[in-house]
């Protein structure tokens, strides 16, 4: 092999790797991150898409380790991973948060409770959800002739004073477990002729 010949080779061997695709793909998380959910509802990832400078569009190959379950609050991580077809490879993680909101606990609690008999509490009660605000509950049937709204702020609970029937007046906090199914409220009671009366509750979803 003359010299020519070899200097030839040695500049194609250096042209082709200069050429040689190193760069990773691009990944583009789409929605929130992080991405909050609510409990005990279905997660609907909102996806990612890819792009390669030498590939183009390369969404279509995202691997994703999408394993979130909501059945309990807590912060759950999902990877995105995308090879471009030079063997390059990029990952992206998105956080999702579980949080309680009032879909989470709608349906039907069975109630005890240490609270005067004359308030007339229901022993099971319905949560209902609010379309316009999904941190309000409403208790319809909290008791024999009134409702009752609750404010979420995921497992924390305020109920803003309101008032009941017999022109009594009610106000408390409270906490829900991680699962969604068992909440405590401490309730503040103002009643004409009764007086002041506090009391705890304990729901338990069916």
């Amino acid at each position: 092999m003359n010299t020519q010949t070899c200097f030839l080779l040695l500049c194609l061997f250096f042209l082709v790797s200069c050429s040689k695709d190193e760069t990773p793909p691009e990944i583009t998380l789409l929605g929130e991150n992080p991405f909050f959910t609510p409990l005990n509802i279905a997660y609907n990832d909102p996806g990612a898409t890819a792009y390669d400078d030498e590939d183009g569009d390369i969404t279509s190959y995202i691997y994703t380790d999408n394993n979130i379950l909501t059945y309990e609050c807590g912060t759950y991580n999902i990877n995105y991973t995308v090879e471009d077809f030079s063997g390059n490879s990029t990952t992206k993680s998105r956080d999702v948060c579980v949080i309680i909101k009032n879909e989470s606990l709608q349906g039907t609690w069975n109630v005890s409770h240490s609270c005067n008999s004359l308030i007339g509490i229901n022993e099971i009660q319905s949560f209902d959800m609010d379309a316009n605000n999904n941190d309000l509950v409403i208790i319809s049937d909290f008791s024999l002739l009134a409702s009752l709204s609750l404010m979420l702020d995921d497992r924390n609970v305020t109920v803003p004073q309101q008032s009941i029937e017999l022109g009594a007046d009610v106000s408390g906090t409270g906490d829900i477990n991680s699962t969604g199914d068992y909440m405590t409220l401490n309730l503040d009671f103002s009643i004409p002729v009764i007086g002041n009366e506090s009391c705890l509750l304990v729901y338990t979803k069916q």
